[in-house]
């Protein structure tokens, strides 16, 4: 895309746990570390080339959300 002198956009989707160590959640809280390093690096490699780069990072939420169905 990039190379036909196009525009793009890239979009992740992270999360606020990746910069916030939690307890029994380490998998997740690390895959969503590794999604923001990843962009990070990505959004330089790309800055030339009219690609965008973004992560959503929700925050918390409520657990029962079944109270709004209420």
């Amino acid at each position: 895309m990039a190379r036909r002198g196009r525009r793009g956009r890239i979009l992740f989707s992270g999360s606020i746990a990746g910069l916030m160590p939690g307890t029994f959640q380490a998998v997740y809280n690390g895959t969503k570390a590794f999604i923001d390093s990843f962009s990070i690096a990505l959004r330089h490699e790309l800055k030339d080339s009219g690609v965008t780069v973004t992560v959503l990072m929700p925050g918390p939420r409520r657990r029962d959300s079944s109270s709004a169905l209420k």
